[in-house]
């Protein structure tokens, strides 16, 4: 293997997972942590292996504990200095590498995560067709929900006062048997995510397939009705002007109101968000961050004696219906995303 798995998803999973992150900077973090793997040999049950081949292999065996092994040995080596000496790369490179290497290690955590059945359809279901002879990159119905899915299920966000700790509700639903009441809710605000075309506001639910051209950059969707529509993208500024990108990984998911705003304005409707913020804090030391706010999930729930106590699922059930009716996404070009700010 010659290049880095999962290195689409990986990118994809950065722009929406790191707060302030741009595309551009994906695509850098990406790099760094395919230099720093690439040209290494590993010996593994006693054959000699690429490292990306051995990454592969414990992808394909969803062996989570022995890649977080694996991949512990590989960033360590990075602060060994006999092999620094080997590497002979600038300080800024070697950190850079180490940076990429954490946050590929926490990504494909995630992705081998067990709890995190409903990936199963994103793992299958990532790729891209090239169509026709134009050569135009088709984006399925089911592919638009699997990815778009995939990006809120991972937004876990820390403010003041209040956690959105999505992963750790995901988890909690999926345990005592209703993960189809959570899926619904994620289904909800995807199906309503709007969509501007040049015949007007469309939202997800209206689309078969997005069509991105990758000679002149224009997207445009084939609705259920199997119109072909061009599509714009709101800016920074509020104007709405043509969308150009070359790939999916550059159309983003907006907050048209900001989730900061929605979580802060309404902590006391939220009152099982707020049990749950609770738990998570009792657990949190130093810095807050999404890798240090996770970590705390799986302790949470092997601590509970009963999940059915730990929070009212009826109470949190209507607050995610409430939040999906606050929630209003629209689809917009990561570039102009960033530029608006991450919120």
């Amino acid at each position: 293997m010659t290049e880095l798995p999962l290195k689409d998803l990986f990118k994809e999973w950065m722009i929406e997972e790191e707060t302030g992150i741009s595309p551009a900077s994906a695509v850098s973090y990406c790099s760094y942590t395919s230099s720093a793997c690439k040209d290494l040999k590993v010996k593994y049950n006693g054959q000699i292996m690429y490292v990306f081949d051995a990454i592969q292999m414990f992808i394909n065996q969803k062996d989570i504990d022995t890649f977080q092994d694996f991949m512990d040995k590989i960033i360590h080596l990075y602060y060994s200095e006999d092999f620094l000496k080997i590497v002979d790369r600038p300080k800024s490179t070697i950190s850079n590498w180490r940076t990429g290497l954490n946050r590929y290690l926490e990504f494909v955590y995630q992705y081998l995560d067990p709890e995190t059945e409903d990936l199963n359809i994103h793992k299958n279901s990532i790729s891209i067709e090239n169509e026709g002879p134009e050569n135009i990159i088709k984006i399925t119905k089911d592919e638009l929900y699997s990815k778009f899915h995939f990006r809120l299920i991972t937004q876990d966000r820390y403010y003041e006062n209040i956690l959105y700790p999505i992963g750790l509700i995901k988890r909690l639903f999926y345990k005592t048997g209703r993960k189809e009441i959570f899926n619904k809710y994620i289904k909800a605000m995807i199906d309503k995510t709007l969509v501007y075309s040049e015949d007007g506001i469309l939202s997800i639910a209206d689309i078969n397939s997005f069509l991105i051209d990758p000679n002149n950059e224009e997207v445009h969707v084939l609705t259920n009705e199997n119109k072909k529509l061009q599509v714009f993208t709101p800016t920074h500024e509020k104007e709405n002007v043509l969308f150009k990108v070359k790939s999916f990984l550059q159309i983003s998911l907006d907050h048209i109101v900001p989730m900061h705003d929605i979580m802060v304005q309404n902590q006391d409707k939220l009152s099982e968000i707020c049990k749950l913020t609770n738990e998570i804090k009792k657990r949190m030391k130093g810095k807050i961050s999404n890798k240090i706010m996770r970590a705390t999930y799986s302790p949470i729930i092997e601590e509970a004696s009963d999940l059915e106590q730990l929070v009212n699922f009826s109470t949190m059930e209507k607050e995610l219906v409430f939040l999906c009716e606050k929630t209003k996404l629209q689809l917009m070009d990561s570039r102009e995303n960033s530029r608006k700010g991450k919120r």
